[in-house]
Formats: C-alpha cells, sequence, structure tokens
C-alpha cells in the first residue's frame, strides 16, 4: 500500500482531479516496496505525527468480460465479499449500472454514520454524473435534505451532550441549533462542524459575563432563511444524527 497526499482546490475540475490522482499513482509504483514506516519518516513526520486528514485507501482488481470466458469455461455472473480490517470498506463494482458496497466493523463505526456517509457518497455520484465539474460543486449535499434539516433546527431540535455545562446550557435554551462547516453552511446528517445557535441579540442566550463576550464576537448572520437576525457559536462540535437530533461530540 503506498500512501499519497491529495491537494484539492474548489476550481479544479473533477476530471483534472482524479486524473492526476491516477497519474501520480503510476509515477509512485515505483516506489510501492518502501514500507509505510518508512515513508512516514520519510515525510519527517514522525511516528506520532498524524500525515493525513482523511485516509482512503483504494485497492483496484480490474476484472473485465474478457476474463468470465474462455474456450472450455464460462462464467454467467460472479460476486467478490473481501474481509478487511478498515473501520469503512467501499466496493464498487462496474457495469451496466454501478453497484456500490459497503460494511463497516460492528461496534466501531457507528451505523448512523455509515447510513449518512452513504447517502453523501450516493448524492456525490450523482451530482458528477449529472455536470457538476469543479471540485467546489460536489459536496455530497441533498438540497431536500438540507432544506429539511434547516426546518429541523429552526424547530429546537434535540442536542444529545455529556458535559454538564453543555447540558446546562440546552436545557435553557429551546431555538434553533444549527451545525455549520469551516464556511459557515449547514453540514447535512453525519457531518460533523461547529454549533451555533440563533438569536436576535446575544441577551437572549442563557450566558453572561466572558462567556457572552465570547459568543458576541463570533457572530455571523446567518447565510440561509431564518426567523432570527444572527448566530452564535457555543465552541462545540457536533453533527445531525437524524432530521431533528444533534449530537455533541466534544
Amino acid at each position: 500500500t503506498l500512501p499519497m497526499r491529495v491537494r484539492m482546490g474548489d476550481d479544479q475540475p473533477v476530471e483534472s482531479l482524479m486524473g492526476r490522482i491516477q497519474t501520480d499513482g503510476f509515477s509512485a509504483i515505483e516506489h510501492s516496496g518502501l514500507a509505510t514506516t518508512h515513508i512516514l519518516e520519510s515525510a519527517g513526520g514522525g511516528k506520532n505525527r498524524a500525515q493525513f486528514d482523511v485516509l482512503f485507501i483504494l485497492e483496484n482488481y480490474p476484472l473485465g468480460p474478457e476474463f468470465l470466458t474462455s474456450k472450455n469455461l464460462r462464467i454467467g455472473s460472479f460476486a467478490s465479499h473481501e474481509r478487511t480490517n478498515y473501520r469503512l470498506t467501499v466496493v464498487a463494482i462496474p457495469g451496466e449500472r454501478l453497484t456500490v458496497r459497503f460494511s463497516s466493523m460492528t461496534g466501531v463505526v457507528d451505523p448512523a454514520w455509515v447510513s449518512a456517509f452513504m447517502g453523501l457518497f450516493r448524492t456525490a455520484l450523482h451530482q458528477v454524473a449529472s455536470g457538476h465539474r469543479l471540485v467546489a460543486e460536489v459536496d455530497g449535499v441533498d438540497t431536500t435534505e438540507l432544506a429539511d434539516l434547516l426546518r429541523g433546527a429552526e424547530n429546537a431540535p434535540t442536542v444529545e451532550a455529556e458535559h454538564e455545562d453543555q447540558l446546562e446550557f440546552f436545557e435553557k435554551f429551546r431555538g434553533p441549533v444549527f451545525v455549520l462547516d469551516e464556511k459557515s453552511r449547514p453540514c447535512p446528517i453525519g457531518v460533523p462542524g461547529h454549533i451555533h445557535v440563533a438569536a436576535d441579540s446575544v441577551s437572549d442566550l442563557p450566558v453572561d459575563g466572558e462567556w457572552a463576550q465570547w459568543m458576541a464576537e463570533g457572530e455571523i448572520e446567518p447565510g440561509f432563511p431564518s426567523a432570527h437576525r444572527h448566530l452564535y457559536p457555543t465552541g462545540d462540535v457536533g453533527m445531525w444524527t437524524s432530521r431533528d437530533s444533534i449530537k455533541l461530540l466534544d
């Protein structure tokens, strides 16, 4: 397994990105005999430093129609099931219709997250197939689902929290709660983001002192329809687990 770093730009065509990954992969084949630990150490990070934001392992086993026939034997169809040690395995099987199979490690990966990831993956494929040419245009977000989430956010969703201060805040605040990405865009189900609450003023929130001042400094205007004028960060990270429930992750 040969690790590769892939850098993406929002204005980069998806086709160009895929082509570059393929070209870089072929160019690196001569180094495939190197141990992964040696490669990471050579990169200057050492053993204890994270080298990747996301680790996606691609294994390609070409098997076309020409492999299914011979002079003495004809194979009508085949199915492949491989057990791996990866937390999540995605198998893509080409054909007249693309078949994608997802499997995950029981007890390690939340089934709700896998289900959400499947939805993002499917939507992203549809976006590419329907003509979304730039990386920035492929976000895996279903506009209908996003509209449902925004409605759920306005209706004071249930917030699951573990820490006492978080529980106290969301017990007192029964207003709109949003999960936003780094660009202040709503996150779909299963995608972690920064928690924001909506209000017309920070004085409407159950906070005071330094916390109120910090939230006021982080005030932003919603980039989507909202019944309130401002959004305020709570400092938490969380994700939608359903259309009416948010789980805090720290």
